[in-house]
């Protein structure tokens, strides 16, 4: 019941909330603590996903060899949410340290609040492909 309860509240806030520039970067402490409310902790993940997602959607997808992908986000039983294509003219030293930060948060995230989840895990992709300038996984 947390799990139905966190997401409906993630999918809220990301219907409200704005994100920072790529230039407004989080310091990379710990922002989820003992004195955060589970509406904080929520707010600050889909924040950072928001920043993530922007940066990440910041190059149009016209050559597939400019692309790579990475785990992103941490289940409450292990793996990863999701996978995510980034292009590599990007900082990718700062889009990687960003990626491994939420992905601790949300792990900071899921052992606080008791979080369960299904235990499924995405399928890795094989690669990336372009389509209509964005990239899309093939498998």
């Amino acid at each position: 019941m947390r799990v139905i309860f966190a997401l409906i509240g993630i999918m809220m806030i990301s219907l409200f909330s704005c994100h920072k520039s790529e230039s407004e970067d989080v310091t990379f402490k710990n922002m989820i603590n003992d004195s955060t409310t589970m509406e904080e902790d929520v707010a600050f993940l889909n924040k950072l996903y928001l920043e993530i997602q922007t940066i990440a959607n910041s190059v149009p997808c016209s050559n597939p060899e400019e692309w790579k992908f990475i785990p992103l986000g941490n289940k409450a039983c292990g793996g990863p949410n999701e996978f995510i294509a980034y292009n590599i003219k990007i900082d990718e030293a700062a889009f990687l340290a960003k990626t491994d930060y939420y992905t601790r948060q949300q792990t900071i995230f899921n052992e606080k609040w008791g979080i369960i989840s299904d235990c499924s895990l995405p399928p890795s992709p094989k690669g990336v492909i372009c389509e209509n300038n964005k990239p899309q996984f093939f498998y």
